[in-house]
Parts: C-alpha cells; structure tokens; sequence
C-alpha cells in the first residue's frame, strides 16, 4: 500500500529547487516516488543567503521505503502525509 510522505530535505547554498527534485527523484530507495507535480515548500526566510530546509512530498510502498529515506544525507525528517479533517463538534 502506497504511504503519502512528505521529507524535510537539507537544502545545500545555491540549490535550485528543480535540480533538488532531480538528486531527490535520483536516489536508490527502492519504492519511493518523489512528487513533481507538488510545489517544494522553503521553511524559512525565502530571503535568507543562508541554506535551509525544504518540504517534498512522494510515495512510499512500504516500511522499507520510509526506514531507507531517513538515512539518505540531506533528509533531515520523514513524516506520513496524514489527512487532516475537522472535527465534529458535539454542540451540532
């Protein structure tokens, strides 16, 4: 079963972002897909000349994809893509 994941990747000075998707989508984790179509998330000061941290998100087919990306150099955390809904609220 495909997990949606999103991975807070390190981003080295003078790292574009579509060569960041590129090294992202190169990696040999078996069963990861990164997500072209999803628009890479800065954490932090967009103006800053300092490196940062950027959000991606993609597919992992199983555990062994998730345990295999936190591993890799530049990833700094994995997390599930959890759906958030709202709440019922019992005054309805």
């Amino acid at each position: 079963m495909k997990t949606s994941v999103l991975l807070e990747i390190i981003l080295e000075e003078g790292t574009d972002m579509e060569t960041l998707l590129d090294m992202v989508s190169s990696w040999a984790v078996d069963g990861f897909k990164v997500d072209k179509k999803y628009k890479p998330v800065l954490m932090g000061d967009e103006s800053s000349a300092a490196a940062g941290t950027v959000i991606l998100h993609g597919w992992a087919e199983n555990r062994a994809a998730l345990e295999l990306l936190k591993v890799q150099p530049l990833v700094f955390a994995v997390w599930k893509d959890t759906v958030v809904e709202p709440m019922l609220s019992s005054y309805e």
